[in-house]
């Protein structure tokens, strides 16, 4: 939070206002300028003003007369409070695309204003390890020796192999189909490829959703419906887009049929999962950007083997 910003009472006129404007810049130079905050005798925020909205009126007008005649008196300034959570200051700045934001105490009175410059600091380093988490790699660990990133990274390839060897499990149940129908060896890679990335796309936005905090366990219906709606759509033409080469290489009519079914339903679990899981992690306090990818991977892979195998 930044204490320095430019301030006006209701009883200041617009001469007043541009004075301090004059006087703020040569105090703070390097500090930028969005937008007035209006305080009453108390110091409880009344208003938020454009700078160039300003110029509309003249320099007798009072902020009074100017928030009237400008008909926002009615409405609440948007702000938020000193103990506000910065990831609740982050989703606010990226839902309204906002520039500055007004900070106030618990008795509504101006502290300060939190500008973009610092939140997109924030936005950026909170992305980064985010990013970093999704790879199997700590941030920590990626910053200090060589050897402390190579044993970070490690522990999530000693995973991911657990979760791939589930995988093969299944793949192993259906070994002698394989051996009589050598083209679904041919085709598996297909459709585990296109689901584990419809799924990575459906947990990538769903981490990020909960991580912004605008979705939790309570409202995730709406975030999983929705994946599972793209998903299928997806699928259904990925399924026919691969039916049709695998008509056209194998010249197999019903296992071009098999294989877009297959990529149909896999695709929609696939979204299904990839929502679901960060969500589940989440509401049991773990972290969804580090045992989501490692757990769609079994998932996926598992179910896309057992459906195509299976058919």
């Amino acid at each position: 939070m930044q204490m320095e910003m430019v301030t006006a009472e209701l009883h200041d006129t617009l001469l007043k206002v541009k004075q301090k404007v004059r006087n703020f810049r040569i105090e703070e130079p390097d500090s930028p300028i969005y937008k007035l905050f209006v305080v009453d005798t108390d110091q409880h925020l009344v208003a938020v003003l454009h700078f160039t909205d300003l110029l509309l009126f003249d320099d007798h007008d009072s902020m009074q007369e100017i928030i009237d005649r400008a008909a926002i008196h009615h409405q609440k300034p948007l702000s938020i409070h000193d103990t506000t959570l910065i990831t609740t200051v982050i989703h606010l700045f990226e839902e309204y695309e906002l520039s500055v934001i007004a900070v106030i105490n618990k008795d509504e009175q101006l502290q300060g204003r939190i500008v973009f410059e610092d939140i997109y600091d924030l936005i950026r380093v909170q992305e980064q390890g985010q990013a970093l988490k999704m790879a199997g790699a700590d941030k920590g660990a990626e910053n200090e020796s060589l050897e402390s990133a190579r044993k970070a990274r490690l522990h999530g390839l000693l995973i991911n192999l657990t979760a791939l060897t589930c995988a093969a499990l299944v793949v192993n149940i259906f070994a002698e189909t394989i051996e009589h129908i050598v083209a679904l060896a041919v085709l598996m890679p297909i459709v585990a490829a296109l689901g584990g990335n419809v799924g990575n796309q459906a947990v990538t936005v769903t981490v990020r959703k909960i991580a912004l905090g605008q979705v939790d366990w309570q409202n995730a219906y709406p975030v999983i419906l929705r994946e599972i709606k793209i998903s299928s759509i997806n699928g259904l033409i990925m399924g026919g887009a691969v039916s049709i080469l695998t008509m056209a290489w194998f010249h197999q009519a019903l296992l071009g049929l098999v294989i877009a079914i297959a990529i149909i339903v896999n695709l929609a679990i696939a979204g299904l999962i990839g929502s679901l899981i960060p969500l589940l992690i989440k509401k049991f306090g773990g972290d969804p950007a580090i045992a989501s990818p490692l757990l769609l991977t079994t998932t996926t892979d598992a179910i896309g083997f057992f459906v195509f195998l299976g058919l």
